[in-house]
């Protein structure tokens, strides 16, 4: 992760820290930026010498030369215009032309070696303050979140650190160590190079860590203490910061201090990897006072040089030198020529370099996949036109379900998605949107009439273009999105912008996702509260505490029970009983519907494997398409004694207009096992005859919207219509959703198989349908 921020942070010269987390931090403890030889945070450079004073050095050198041609020749005399004369003032300007050529490029070779080591210092200077700003905004990040002050502060749980921030999370991070400190600096967690032990960081940071504990206790804001520090033998960066959460509605009075301690080492993979992103190549740790000119002072933050970082410099002008002598010596009589060559190779050399420098600064500014403005360049923008008090308004998107395709497909069609989508987006819109990283772009509505209206305008334009399907690296894939619009009011922050128009984004996925909304602050409180409930539901996931109920399928033509469907249930300790449909909806959205279909599908196989009857469980999309899947529930089938052909596995129907293909795959895959396939929800509209043909399916599930006029004969004509389909395709139909005799008789009537719903009993425990199944006669389930 390291290797994409140095290369941005490439030939910027003197231009400062790409990020600057305090004023006192971004000016060099009060020292302004531009001081030459000082860096902004923890590092300094060593004093250059002036380019006047390389130059009167190189002339004294010249005009020695010249005083002793001078002489020579005066020594030669009048009278000397001799044969031998002649002769010794040939060879003397034989002598002395090729000297003076030689000192010539070799001071110029000795000057520009010495602005290139100066220039290299300037730029090590400056990647060591970006590396230092760089981990100073990870310690932030990492300490001020909701989810981590409660894991850490509130119920220090040790398995949310192992999988967040320890050994999980190592060699995927930017740091190697991580300890949780008590007030007084105590490790109560730590996490070294990736194993949990007992360490104490004192050992290793010695004073360094009460300075950094008292600096860290008298901050008041989100931003900790950040510094070079000596770590045991060699060198790190030591970041130390309280845990607070982001809501400070959180923090309760009583709870204890604690802070995150983060130690990213200086060894030699971690040199080797900076070095080699930065264009220097070969860095090492020196030893503090080190007289070698290639290399800065790496400073602790209490301004004491804990060590130099080291480098072979490129020396760029004895390469000159090679490339220009063996023109000097063939062709002597056209030095003045040459010398115009090398002067202009070299003014050159010096315009590609500048060049190069503005490309890179340029290059910073744009997203590397899609060309458009990233997120630095979108918020260069955005300052502007907050700047003018005019008025703004903020679209901010991401592709809904894009985690599905990436997952699913890898992320060579990820990649492709997101191109594909960053080129819709521009084609509808006459602004040139950005990407702000992952699938989430924006764009900037400018001040003028109507604002909200005309951002509402191009939010539909938008929404509508990414219903269509996606081409994406050969694969047809369906995605949608959804939108927030944010209107910046006077005096407001980039920052707040983009939080609100942010906020609302994720309540138009609360919506049903596939439209827009504009930002209110009632929208704060439902925000907050999923991401809450996605942090509790891990915990909940991670101790087992999500629970299954069964509710009873029964034959329309004896009543007896055939057949049970797995529900997910769950009794929050926070939130008390949440809705199913909310509570999948957050699992979806936090990457967590996979973890959650397993445990179900494992505990519904657990009760099945005693019963004579079948039993369904629905499939999230990430197991559709997961041609792997297959292998996970041979396992599990295995582990529990389910019987396969007593298993069902229910898809909706919109896994289907995703990827067909794909779809299809798996479930033949999964139908070779011997578990039973069936369409749930059928009727949304998405399935089509011929994929009704061609997969491997062995029954539909009527959806609940034919039920809401049961009786009537439209209902009962469209059933009826559905069932003769089936029927054709040798498809056994369940009607789902039934609540009273009157629906029952008329999907009886339509010719449905089974039938499900609260009219034949709501959905129990497991222990409960055993009780019910004892109690008459079971048909086993074939």
């Amino acid at each position: 992760m390291w290797h994409d921020r140095i290369e941005q942070r490439l030939n910027r010269g003197m231009e400062g820290p790409i990020l600057t987390l305090s004023d006192t931090q971004a000016r060099g403890r009060g020292q302004p930026q531009e001081q030459e030889g000082e860096a902004n945070v923890g590092v300094e450079a060593e004093p250059t010498k002036s380019r006047a004073g390389s130059q009167g050095r190189g002339g004294g050198r010249l005009s020695g030369v010249l005083t002793r041609l001078k002489t020579r020749l005066a020594s030669i005399g009048p009278g000397s215009a001799t044969p031998s004369g002649i002769l010794q003032l040939h060879l003397l300007v034989a002598l002395v032309a090729p000297a003076l050529m030689f000192a010539t490029i070799l001071f110029m070779a000795d000057r520009q070696n010495a602005d290139a080591r100066a220039t290299e210092r300037q730029r090590a200077t400056g990647l060591l303050t970006y590396l230092h700003d760089q981990f100073a905004l990870e310690g932030s990040d990492s300490a001020n979140w909701n989810e981590g002050y409660g894991a850490i502060v509130r119920i220090f749980d040790r398995d949310w650190l192992d999988g967040t921030l320890g050994p999980d999370a190592f060699g995927t991070s930017g740091y190697h160590d991580v300890f949780i400190l008590d007030a007084d600096g105590r490790a109560i967690y730590a996490s070294v190079l990736g194993i949990v032990g007992n360490e104490q960081p004192a050992d290793s940071l010695g004073p360094h860590l009460r300075h950094q504990l008292a600096a860290a206790s008298r901050s008041t804001g989100p931003n900790g203490v950040a510094e070079y520090v000596r770590y045991g033998d060699g060198v790190a960066l030591s970041s130390l910061t309280r845990i607070r959460p982001v809501d400070p509605v959180l923090a309760r009075r009583g709870d204890p201090v604690r802070y995150l301690l983060l130690i990213k080492r200086f060894d030699a993979q971690t040199l080797r990897e900076i070095g080699q992103a930065s264009g220097f190549g070969d860095f090492r740790i020196m030893p503090p006072g080190s007289p070698d000119r290639a290399s800065v002072p790496i400073r602790s933050g209490e301004r004491t040089e804990v060590a130099r970082l080291a480098w072979t410099s490129a020396a760029p002008g004895y390469a000159s030198a090679i490339d220009v002598l063996p023109v000097a010596l063939i062709l002597l009589a056209l030095l003045a020529y040459a010398g115009f060559v090398g002067a202009s190779t070299a003014r050159r050399r010096a315009e590609e370099l500048l060049e190069s420098r503005r490309e890179a600064l340029a290059l910073a500014r744009r997203d590397a996949l899609t060309g458009l403005p990233n997120r630095r360049g979108f918020a260069a923008t955005l300052e502007d036109a907050l700047a003018d008090g005019q008025g703004t308004a903020l679209i901010y998107l991401d592709l809904d379900g894009f985690k599905d395709v990436n997952d699913a497909f890898g992320h060579a069609v990820g990649d492709a998605l997101l191109c594909a989508a960053a080129e819709r987006l521009a084609s509808v819109s006459a602004i040139e949107p950005a990407r702000f990283g992952g699938d989430e772009f924006g764009l900037l509505v400018e001040a003028g009439p109507d604002l909200l209206l005309r951002a509402g305008r191009l939010a539909d334009r938008i929404v509508a273009a990414f219903g269509a399907s996606f081409d994406a690296a050969g694969r047809k894939v369906y995605v949608g999105t959804s939108i927030g619009i944010a209107v910046a009011s006077p005096g407001m922050t980039a920052d707040e912008l983009v939080r609100r128009a942010d906020v609302a984004m994720y309540a138009a996925k609360s919506a049903g996702r596939g439209r827009w909304r504009v930002y209110d602050s009632a929208s704060e409180d439902g925000r907050e509260r999923r991401r809450e409930i996605a942090a509790e539901l891990r915990a909940a996931l991670a101790s087992g505490t999500v629970s299954v109920l069964f509710q009873p399928i029964i034959d329309a033509d004896d009543g007896a029970i055939v057949a049970a469907e797995a529900l997910a249930r769950w009794n929050s300790r926070s939130f008390g009983v949440i809705d199913p449909d909310l509570f999948i909806a957050v699992a979806e959205e936090s990457g967590q519907i996979s973890e959650l279909t397993r445990q179900i599908l494992r505990q519904a196989c657990a009760a099945g494997a005693a019963w004579r009857i079948a039993v369904s469980v629905n499939l999230s999309a990430a197991e559709v398409w997961d041609i792997a899947f297959a292998e996970e529930l041979i396992a599990i089938l295995s582990e529990t004694g389910m019987v396969a052909s007593r298993l069902i596995l229910e898809i909706t129907e919109s896994h289907l207009i995703r990827e067909a293909g794909l779809t299809a795959q798996t479930l033949m895959r999964l139908r070779a096992l011997g578990v039973r396939i069936a369409l749930d929800d059928f009727g949304t509209g998405y399935s089509s005859l011929r994929q009704l043909g061609t997969l491997p399916l062995d029954g539909l599930k009527l959806t609940r919207e034919f039920l809401e006029r049961a009786g009537g004969p439209a209902a009962q004509d469209v059933a009826e219509a559905i069932v003769g389909l089936a029927t054709a395709l040798r498809l056994p139909v369940t009607a789902e959703g039934i609540e009273t005799a009157e629906q029952a008789a008329a999907m009886r009537q339509a010719g449905c198989a089974y039938l499900q719903g609260w009219h034949y009993g709501r959905p129990v425990p497991a222990s409960e349908l055993t009780r019910r199944l004892a109690q008459q006669p079971v048909a086993v389930s074939g």
